[in-house]
């Protein structure tokens, strides 16, 4: 799905649109890095910044391997993050866990 920067009608695009909140995309997240964790500690993700660092540097080496330019996807995603925070301030998602 596409992102766009958004307009007054925010509120509105999100209702209709079923666009995730940034808490629920987190969430996604928490899900991955559980699974990753077994896979690479035999144990639950606790918060551990290490392990953040791990699959982003498995993902690095992931990207190298399919010739998927990892920096240019990273530009892409930071624009993605600001966008979607930015719209959760004008559709009036809740401040937390540093939305």
């Amino acid at each position: 799905m596409s992102r766009l920067r958004w307009g007054c009608e925010m509120s509105t695009f999100r209702a209709m649109s079923g666009e995730p909140t940034n808490e629920e995309r987190a969430g996604r997240i928490d899900t991955v890095m559980q699974a990753y964790c077994l896979t690479l500690e035999g144990c639950d993700f606790d918060g551990d910044e290490d392990d953040v660092k791990d699959l982003l540097t498995d993902l690095m080496h992931f990207c190298e391997r399919m010739e998927i330019d990892f920096e240019d996807n990273l530009r892409v995603a930071r624009n993605n993050y600001e966008n979607e925070r930015e719209y959760s301030h004008y559709a009036g998602e809740e401040k937390e866990h540093g939305n």
